[in-house]
């Protein structure tokens, strides 16, 4: 795997003529996906899904701000994996959904699922993927 590292970094570095080094890091990480559509209709969260100030919102959607949801207005927040609460979209997302997602995050990465989650080393955030599909 080391190798073809190597080799995806110096295509990149040979395809773009780059005056930084680019780095290319393979990290496993824990994702969940919350599928909660009503999510999409509730006034609250669509004011801040809709949200046009990108300073305040950075948001990382798929969403088209300003347009009705649809299946391709999934979200993706990042939860710190110490399970204390912080990540991408805490103070800007609707504390009750932020909440939910933290408790959920919580239910189900435990030290018994996700002991790699509370050693002592740096580990990567939890990905977490809102979606609205009707199912």
């Amino acid at each position: 795997m080391l190798k073809q590292l190597k080799t995806i970094k110096k295509l990149a570095l040979d395809k773009y003529t780059l005056k930084e080094k680019m780095e290319i890091e393979v990290t496993n990480c824990r994702t969940l996906r919350i599928n909660a559509p009503e999510w999409y209709q509730a006034p609250d969260f669509l004011r801040w899904l809709n949200n046009q100030d990108q300073e305040s919102n950075p948001l990382m959607t798929w969403h088209r701000k300003g347009a009705a949801p649809t299946e391709w207005s999934d979200i993706i927040v990042f939860v710190d994996p110490s399970m204390s609460g912080e990540g991408s979209d805490q103070n800007v997302m609707p504390k009750v959904y932020w909440d939910f997602i933290i408790e959920k995050c919580r239910l189900v990465f435990t030290k018994q699922t996700a002991p790699e989650l509370f050693s002592m080393q740096t580990n990567p955030h939890i990905i977490v993927r809102i979606t609205n599909l009707q199912e």
